[in-house]
């Protein structure tokens, strides 16, 4: 083989020199060893639940042939696409002009990319991914996002998702190490404009059935910088802006059993302006105090005990700029881990006492 590489007779080559030959293919001639960078354009792949469709697809680090290559990705039959590939090979994968549709119960489900690259995908799960330029839409409006980072992602799971179909089991499957989304605009169809310079997702993992239409997910997540424009409430109105400083959600610190035992939500400074041609009475009544801006921040806070089934309340209390606050804490006794995994089928008491101060 190597003679033929070379297109050197194999009579010409002996001993040393042959020993000298190999020694200089693996050390001065890697681009098959180490993997050329090979492009493929006009890629379609189909799977169970979606579509795949990329203008170009550049392949790094493989050292199979391009034709291998090509023949995986242009594939006519229905397959895993994170297993095909991580047949190839690959250190990364960039794809280009990128659009995913769903072909399951939601066929108006589809994700693009600008550019996609996907690093180390081994065994279903995939080390990094950075995209930029991305847009998700559904039957319901539009989002877009600059740029997208994510690391240790659950491939297989997050296209299983995208194509409706849910794990067979209630056991809990990491989906997503940590996610963060810049500079996303949403347009919903309710008419309600949304913008977040930030999103950040950690530790997220799902469970949930075949027969749930959605699973249930666990986490934390962190929006900052939001701003909503809402629809004008009268004809005569402007549309209104309210803006949050940031929004913290957080349900994590699983246990063996993966139940989460630390809960929080928070919102810091929302801010509602109170427009003086806004004739809604609750908006009047608010400028009669002398107001301007509606500012509130809220939080909850809160702790469960597995070994005292004891769900503390570290705090909640709702904060209005000029107006006051008002704070609770306090303690939920004997709490079943019924009341985190099967909510519809909670007995009616459960012997809890509570107690709160103001």
């Amino acid at each position: 083989m190597i003679s033929a590489f070379f297109n050197v007779p194999k009579a010409r080559l002996a001993g040393f020199s042959v020993g000298l030959l190999v020694a200089l293919t693996l050390v001065s001639v890697p681009a098959r060893a180490q993997g050329e960078t090979i492009g493929i354009r006009d890629v379609s792949f189909s799977a169970r639940g979606y579509v795949m469709q990329a203008q170009n697809v550049e392949i790094a680090g493989s050292s199979l042939p391009r034709a291998t290559i090509e023949a995986a990705l242009r594939s006519g039959e229905a397959g895993n696409l994170p297993q095909r590939l991580e047949s190839l090979g690959a250190s990364s994968i960039t794809f280009t002009d990128m659009r995913l549709q769903s072909t399951g119960r939601s066929p108006n489900r589809t994700v693009t990319f600008g550019r996609l690259v996907i690093n180390g995908l081994n065994a279903g799960r995939i080390r990094s991914i950075q995209g930029s330029n991305g847009t998700w839409r559904t039957g319901q409006g539009e989002s877009t996002f600059a740029s997208l980072s994510a690391s240790g992602v659950a491939g297989g799971l997050l296209l299983q998702l995208m194509g409706d179909a849910s794990s067979a089991s209630d056991d809990v499957e990491p989906l997503v190490t940590a996610t963060t989304f810049e500079r996303v605009e949403s347009n919903p169809s309710s008419g309600i404009k949304l913008s977040i310079q930030k999103i950040a997702l950690n530790d997220v993992r799902i469970s949930g059935s075949a027969d749930r239409r959605l699973p249930d997910a666990l986490g934390a997540m962190e929006w900052s910088d939001v701003r909503f424009l809402l629809p004008a409430r009268t004809p005569n109105a402007t549309p209104m802006e309210a803006r949050i400083c940031s929004i913290v959600i957080g349900a994590d610190r699983l246990t063996t059993d993966d139940l989460p035992t630390r809960y929080r939500l928070r919102i810091d400074n929302l801010a509602v302006p109170l427009p003086a041609n806004d004739r809604t009475p609750a908006i009047q009544n608010l400028r009669g105090l002398g107001l301007e801006e509606l500012s509130l921040t809220a939080a909850l806070e809160g702790n469960w005990s597995q070994r005292s089934r004891e769900l503390k309340l570290d705090r909640l209390g709702v904060s209005a700029a000029n107006l006051g606050s008002i704070t609770f804490s306090g303690a939920l006794g004997n709490v079943a881990p019924e009341l985190f995994t099967a909510p519809r089928v909670l007995p009616a008491h459960h012997g809890a006492m509570l107690w709160s101060d103001r």
